[in-house]
């Protein structure tokens, strides 16, 4: 879960993040990064601050983010802070349909890894960590 948010009370920031964080590990889920100066592309919206949550999957974040402990706290988000969150599920290899696959790799560069077989997709192979038949990952 990548969010991007710009409190207008700092000292309300904090409390929420404080009271946040138990309920994110409590679906699983825990912080990665945060940064105060996030680079943001092509857009006009400039966060204040960035953030990333891993979860375990994608039905993880929507059972925190609808979940009975988050909506107060949501709520009071509301009042002091402008904020987005886009949640990116991990896949990998040709079956995500991207050539990039989860890693996010530049087209044309193979890391020579790859997460555990995909039974969709053929040219997985798990035993050797590569995938076969592709020449970028």
């Amino acid at each position: 879960m990548v969010i991007s948010v710009s409190p207008e009370d700092q000292e309300k920031m904090t409390e929420y993040e404080t009271r946040t964080l138990a309920v994110v590990e409590k679906f699983g889920g825990r912080p990665v990064a945060r940064d105060t100066s996030p680079e943001v592309f092509e857009s006009d919206y400039r966060p204040a601050i960035g953030v990333i949550l891993e979860f375990p999957d994608k039905q993880a974040v929507l059972d925190f983010y609808h979940s009975e402990e988050y909506r107060p706290l949501k709520e009071f988000r509301h009042t002091f802070a402008r904020a987005s969150a886009l949640v990116v599920e991990a896949g990998h290899g040709p079956c995500t349909g991207s050539p990039w696959g989860a890693r996010s790799r530049r087209p044309g560069r193979s890391t020579g890894r790859r997460a555990a077989r995909c039974p969709r997709c053929p040219d997985c192979d798990s035993r050797s960590g590569t995938t076969r038949g592709t020449a970028s990952g």
